[in-house]
């Protein structure tokens, strides 16, 4: 502790600085910002930051990854990323043709070897692949 903190005494919520100070007592209830300035300037500061944000460019949009056959969603759906290895004892409910590209729930572009899903958010799977929750896309 300085000298200086030693000199300070807070008695009955008044805080009193040492003799000689220019400052004045100050109050507790007297507050140096006061709310109506925090909050003005906390809005402001919230309010700038997507500007700021678009002016400097680092807006990232998020990128889809490549689903993995051993992520913890795809083993609980028997996904597997080329239909030609489903194993059929497993899945019985599987059928020569399925794939994602012919599945209701895929939203892949026709052509394009990897496309989004409804199931799995955020990543990309196999036109070629198949899961368990495969259903007929209608035409």
């Amino acid at each position: 502790m300085s000298a200086l903190n030693a000199d300070i005494s807070i008695t009955s919520a008044r805080i009193t600085l040492p003799s000689g100070s220019k400052a004045k007592g100050l109050y507790m209830s007297q507050s140096v910002c006061s709310r109506r300035v925090v909050l003005k300037r906390g809005i402001i500061g919230i309010a700038t930051l997507p500007a700021l944000t678009l002016m400097t460019g680092a807006v990232v949009a998020a990128v889809p990854v490549k689903l993995a056959e051993s992520d913890s969603m795809a083993v609980a759906l028997a996904y597997v990323s080329n239909a030609a290895h489903v194993d059929v004892k497993k899945n019985s409910m599987f059928k020569a043709g399925q794939n994602c590209a012919n599945c209701l729930q895929y939203k892949g572009k026709a052509g394009e070897p990897l496309g989004t899903c409804t199931l799995f958010p955020g990543k990309l799977v196999a036109a070629d692949g198949w899961c368990k929750v495969w259903a007929k896309k209608q035409v």
